[in-house]
């Protein structure tokens, strides 16, 4: 059976902590989104002009993948 004493927080929980845990969550969220569709944005663009610049499947896969694996590793 579980033990039933209680252990109170270190510090007590007001209206303007839960608040700010809150905003602070979404903002993350909000910041992660925001990153990832600018990516997608970023990369349909780049789709898109080469595309109309004549360059082959490969240069167009191929160059993002190499960037972004660079950029992942350093």
């Amino acid at each position: 059976m579980a033990d039933p004493r209680f252990t109170p927080p270190d510090a007590p929980v007001t209206e303007e902590s839960f608040f700010e845990t809150r905003v602070t969550f979404w903002d993350s969220v909000t910041s992660a989104t925001m990153k990832v569709a600018a990516s997608v944005i970023f990369f349909c663009a780049w789709l898109w002009w080469c595309a109309f610049s004549g360059f082959g499947f490969l240069h167009v896969l191929v160059l993002p993948v190499v960037v972004g694996a660079i950029a992942v590793l350093l």
